[in-house]
């Protein structure tokens, strides 16, 4: 096997390999956007089930207004999540609930409302169909940042091929055997030129 066809054979494994690599990152993201924004909808449902249950248990005004505009907030998010770009869309998502003032809202939301759900419960007797009323959903979507924070994290993005710098390798050193050659050394003195 020639030199060339050999040199030609690793470029396309390489190019093959690589080309794998991209296909499963592709097969990956398309997985994570789909999961991500998926478990989005559902909790945003969930929380519009809890508005409603919030205001018919009498919570708080402009707390129960503060939990309306993160979920229309949320809404608007997950309405701009582009999934041809889902790691950058859900880290723009989870640093927008990890930011000081959102987490700190949805803290005091969380436990204001549990509060007020523990006081107003109703006694039901011993049954098994009937339940408190019960708001987990913004528990839920910090679960659900976290978990979409640790996958990012896990899962870094192969680095684009073509937006990447080549370095030339380095110059070779003169190899210190090397002697120049010139003069009477070109000619052999055993041979005769006629």
């Amino acid at each position: 096997m020639s030199h060339r066809k050999v040199l030609e054979l690793a470029k396309k494994f390489a190019e093959k390999s690589l080309n794998e690599q991209h296909q499963q990152q592709r097969e990956k993201l398309e997985e994570f956007s789909y999961n991500f924004t998926d478990k989005m909808r559902a909790i945003l449902n969930e929380m519009a089930g809890d508005l409603l249950t919030l205001k018919e248990k009498g919570y708080d005004r402009t707390q129960w207004k503060q939990l309306g505009n993160l979920y229309q907030r949320l809404i608007d998010a997950r309405k701009d999540f582009d999934h041809n770009k889902p790691y950058v869309s859900s880290e723009r998502i989870i640093n927008f609930i990890f930011s000081k003032e959102i987490f700190n809202i949805i803290q005091a939301l969380h436990s204001s409302i549990q509060k007020h759900l523990k006081e107003n419960e109703v006694d039901f007797g011993a049954s098994k169909t009937l339940g408190q009323a019960r708001v987990d959903s913004l528990q839920k979507l910090i679960k659900l940042m976290h978990s979409a924070k640790d996958y990012i994290k896990m899962n870094p993005l192969l680095p684009d091929i073509r937006e990447m710098q080549t370095i030339p390798p380095p110059p070779k050193a003169p190899d210190s055997s090397y002697k120049p050659v010139g003069g009477e050394a070109l000619t052999n003195p055993d041979i005769k030129i006629k």
